[in-house]
């Protein structure tokens, strides 16, 4: 029996949901082997020893994955799952009390920075011949523990026998595997590690982050440690974060100043949210989330690594300064030294800056990496970014919209988003009856961060619009379908009534064509409206729509 909740284990840990389901395929490429088997636990008859244990393939001579039926203790059954470090000796491990050293050591270091960690689990040890301790809570391994014959145990347990473990109790189980996944990640592939979430402010950007703009700056500022960097220069190393340019082998390579005022020890953050304040209003707004950062500052392999993509490119990002009117000779001189890295898979970039109400007002205006767990107003940021799943009637406002800034110039498309979607909403109140209140939701409603420009819900169905200013119809829908088709069908099941692109250009004959095709293929309401800005025009003929 006790074999047949381990291949139950087994099954339910490949699931979708289950980092660790990836887990023999990181050992393999960690160690540069072959994957022998996909399996978490070994299940193999002849292994599964007397029908009471089982650790991890390859796990013999590891920190391991253990679980084991071990029978009536007291007057209770014990069924057991978590990791071990065992020190018994055998062909596969002769000198067990000198590999696990390592090992253990790195786990004393763990628990020692990261005791909430543990909330929970308990720990014990058994001896070959004594019998095992009683469970405590997870401590530092001492060093008369590691003797030979000793088998080290940090996890939790159910009260039942093998027989009596359900489907509930399989999840139970394999959820706290997946928990303890990333110490055992940490402890044996030696991969960076903390339970740490900081938020950390960037420098104003419209771009993206993907290039710099230009700020105001004075040359005489430079020697003033009290002054920004881009008041000293113009511009800041933080505003190439997002540029794909600088992705390299899975991974996204940038800058953060809250990054350099941290401990020099600390190499990993697991949950980094970004914001920023726009100058004028002093509005903060969330940028981005990003899990699983690792500080690169002193690792020298990768900052080898990377190095000749950031030469490669050095010359256009002091073109980018060039084009701004700001100091590029600063740059030329110091170049660029990236300090984060993350997966981009790990990146949830909001699409619009979502307004961060809870942060306007507070003292977090320095470019620190601050502590999520020390400032409760950040937690509620946190769960306020998270309401995002559903039509919400009224009206917000936020920086969407996009100002391409040099000394000399600023192009400022933004008042012209704002304008076509403030005529929408004035358009649609009074020709097609809505109200704020209840039916209409005009830069309100979001999905996964993303800001939907207008959103009607009437009689159970939802009509969508999404504003766009470029000069072409053309232009527009390309801008406008990914989003559009996002927001219908990507998470939810909405009854989408209509999906609608607003623009200020003409459509021509072949854009109409190109969205009949789109209708006909998705089996979908497209339609194109066309906004006229001439003042003169009443507001019942300021737009004309386009059924193809």
């Amino acid at each position: 029996m006790f074999r047949e909740v381990i291949q139950k284990i087994n099954t339910k840990a490949n699931s979708e949901k289950y980092e660790i389901r990836n887990f023999q395929l990181t050992r393999a490429k960690k160690y540069n082997r072959r994957v022998s088997a996909y399996k978490l636990f070994n299940d193999n008859k002849s292994f599964v020893f007397d029908e009471h244990y089982t650790y991890h393939f390859g796990g013999s001579n590891e920190f391991q994955f253990n679980i084991s039926d071990e029978g009536l203790l007291g007057e209770q059954y014990i069924f057991r799952y978590g990791l071990a470090f065992s020190l018994q000796t055998s062909i596969n491990t002769p000198n067990p009390t000198v590999d696990r050293v390592p090992e253990i050591l790195k786990f004393n270091d763990f628990v020692k920075n990261n005791k909430s960690f543990f909330s929970g689990y308990k720990m014990w040890i058994f001896t070959t011949g004594k019998g095992r301790t009683d469970a405590f809570d997870v401590r530092q391994i001492r060093r008369s523990e590691i003797r030979e014959g000793k088998f080290i145990f940090i996890g939790k347990w159910i009260n039942k026998t093998s027989s009596e473990i359900d489907e509930d109790d399989i999840e139970v189980i394999v959820d706290t595997l997946e928990k303890l996944y990333p110490l055992y990640k940490h402890v044996q592939l030696k991969e960076p590690f903390s339970i740490d979430e900081r938020y950390a402010r960037l420098t104003w950007n419209t771009n993206k982050w993907h290039q710099p703009i230009y700020h105001d700056w004075d040359k005489k500022h430079q020697n003033n440690p009290k002054k920004l960097h881009e008041e000293k220069y113009g511009y800041g190393h933080e505003e190439w974060l997002f540029n794909p340019r600088y992705q390299l082998n899975g991974y996204q390579y940038g800058f953060i100043q809250g990054i350099n005022m941290m401990k020099k020890t600390q190499d990993f953050i697991k949950e980094l949210t970004l914001f920023t304040i726009e100058p004028k209003s002093k509005k903060r707004f969330l940028i981005a989330k990003a899990d699983d950062v690792e500080i690169i500052t002193n690792n020298s392999l990768v900052q080898k690594e990377i190095h000749p993509l950031f030469h490669r490119w050095k010359k256009t990002m002091i073109n980018e300064l060039k084009e701004i009117g700001v100091d590029y000779k600063y740059f030329d001189t110091e170049g660029f030294i990236p300090n984060v890295r993350f997966r981009t898979e790990n990146l949830l970039l909001y699409e619009d800056n979502f307004e961060a109400n809870n942060l306007d007002g507070l003292k977090f205006t320095r470019f620190n990496a601050y502590k999520t767990e020390n400032h409760s107003e950040l937690k509620d940021t946190d769960e306020q970014k998270d309401i995002n799943d559903g039509f919400i009637p009224g009206e917000g406002r936020t920086s969407k919209g996009h100002k391409r800034e040099t000394k000399a110039s600023s192009k400022d498309v933004v008042n012209f988003h704002s304008e076509i979607t403030d005529y929408l909403r004035d358009y649609l109140i009074q020709e097609w009856k809505l109200d704020l209140n209840t039916n209409l939701s005009i830069e309100k409603t979001r999905l996964d961060g993303g800001l939907i420009d207008a959103m009607i819900f009437r009689n159970n169905k939802h009509t969508i619009f999404e504003v766009k200013t470029r000069t072409t119809a053309k232009g527009n829908m390309r801008e406008a379908l990914g989003q559009l088709f996002e927001y219908s069908f990507y998470k939810h099941n909405w009854n989408i009534e209509k999906m609608i692109i607003v623009g200020p250009a003409k459509p021509k004959k072949r854009d109409l064509e190109y969205l009949q095709i789109l209708n006909e293929i998705i089996d979908s309401n497209l339609e194109y409206w066309t906004f006229a800005s001439n003042e003169c025009i009443s507001l019942n003929n300021k737009f004309k729509i386009y059924k193809p």
